[in-house]
């Protein structure tokens, strides 16, 4: 109980921070964190990676609406809304809105779930079949394929055959022994999934990191009462934008992002002239959107999102198989042991987000160049770190260096699908090989 408070309470911490930063989302903030993750049991993974989105899209709200500076393109909407309040003196307001609007909607998601998650998980186990696996494989393709870049497929294609090729050397599960070593003892163990992560993830976005924020806020109220007034005043517009997040949250790829635009896009058609409704039904769905997407993961064994890959690694590092029968009785649980969490995230959050976010907000006050030194330093010692525990310190930085050229002329393109394949690919071929055996 204690490690698990502990364990959330990081998950938190590092999420405001994370939030903050224009450009460090919570992808690079897991891959920040992974030396810490190693050691964690499953559900205080799950845990951590849950405080953390959340906390995310709270503090990500306080840069677009002091600063008109989307962290994330899910903050897009704060940002040309919220921006409109701190230009009258009024971002307080639009603040403590954006928090109880963010709790209401995480709240819509949980009493939706709550209800019907033993009937999700009875029909989703008796749905359950030998080619359920090479379904869900074949959604994570059509994924990597489609949904990232524009939906280039020329782009995405050479992604994944990258992402595929890097996970080729090593172990070969279908045949005894290595394959693609070529003759290096350290391939024998594969590339490692750190060096990748660091090099496709966080490289392109220390390179491309913002310039310092102008932090000087005026002196801003936060109207305690006046934002209960326009919660209530709102309340059709925060439970439209929470349904409509919640929805959008199982989408592949985009989920809180199309969860935020999509709200937003729906309220501006009903109520194109009020900026409070456009603002909080965004912000509430980014929240209840974000509940949503981690279900597909837990109850499918399919990562939807760039952090779920990563979160879907080390659960299955740890043993955790989703597609089991008996694994789905025991997530079930798991998410029901989860829902207080999530509940205790959302409140800390908003008192972190709303009467603190002066103090909090003031964390800006670091240049590129202090941001870039700072995140240089956990990259490298997130690698020494992981690089001594597998016994090849020099072989993880030398492989790091090496990929993170790529990674620099590959800094424009969402890199995502490179890193789904990576991970999943020799899983995925030795299943198709499998299927092509038993029809043969």
């Amino acid at each position: 109980m204690i490690e698990t408070l502990i364990v959330c309470l990081l998950g938190i911490i590092l999420g405001t921070i994370t939030g903050l930063i224009p450009g460090i989302g919570v992808t690079a903030a897991m891959i920040l964190c992974f030396p810490f993750l190693v050691h964690l049991e499953v559900f205080n993974l799950i845990i951590f990676y849950v405080s953390l989105a959340c906390m995310v899209q709270y503090s990500g709200s306080l840069t677009s609406i002091y600063f008109g500076i989307p962290g994330e393109t899910n903050s897009l909407p704060a940002s040309i809304e919220g921006i409109k309040f701190t230009k009258k003196h009024r971002a307080g307001l639009a603040i403590g809105l954006c928090a109880i609007g963010s709790l209401i909607g995480g709240t819509i998601a949980v009493l939706i779930t709550y209800p019907f998650i033993d009937l999700i998980t009875n029909q989703l186990v008796q749905s359950m079949s030998t080619n359920f696996k090479s379904i869900i494989f074949i959604i994570v393709i059509l994924l990597c394929f489609f949904g990232y870049n524009k939906r280039n497929f020329i782009v995405n294609f050479f992604l994944c055959a990258l992402g595929y090729a890097l996970s080729l050397p090593g172990e070969n599960n279908l045949k005894q022994g290595f394959q693609y070593t070529f003759d290096i003892d350290a391939l024998q163990m594969g590339i490692p999934l750190i060096s990748v992560l660091t090099a496709f993830i966080m490289v392109p976005t220390v390179y491309s990191l913002k310039n310092k924020l102008d932090n000087k806020i005026n002196n801003q109220n936060f109207y305690l009462g006046k934002v209960f007034v326009l919660v209530k005043k709102n309340i059709k517009s925060i439970l439209r934008g929470g349904l409509i997040g919640y929805i959008c949250g199982f989408v592949p790829g985009v989920s809180t992002t199309l969860s935020s635009n999509t709200a937003y896009a729906v309220e501006t058609k009903i109520n194109s002239t009020s900026v409070s409704k456009k603002l909080v039904a965004s912000e509430t769905a980014n929240n209840s959107g974000q509940f949503a997407s981690i279900l597909p993961l837990f109850l499918l064994g399919i990562p939807i999102t760039g952090s779920e890959v990563i979160l879907y690694d080390l659960l299955v590092t740890k043993g955790w198989e989703p597609t089991s029968a008996i694994q789905q009785t025991v997530t079930n649980n798991v998410i029901l042991k989860l829902i207080p969490w999530f509940i205790l995230t959302n409140i800390l959050a908003v008192v972190i987000c709303w009467p603190l976010s002066k103090n909090i907000i003031g964390l800006l006050n670091l240049t590129k160049s202090q941001i870039k030194i700072f995140l240089i330093i956990l990259i490298v010692v997130s690698n020494i770190y992981l690089g001594y525990i597998d016994n090849r310190v020099i072989f993880y930085l030398i492989i790091t260096a090496i990929l993170s050229v790529f990674g620099v002329l590959l800094r424009k393109h969402n890199c995502m699908p490179l890193i789904f394949i990576f991970i999943l690919g020799k899983e995925i071929a030795e299943n198709i090989t499998r299927q092509l055996i038993m029809l043969s």
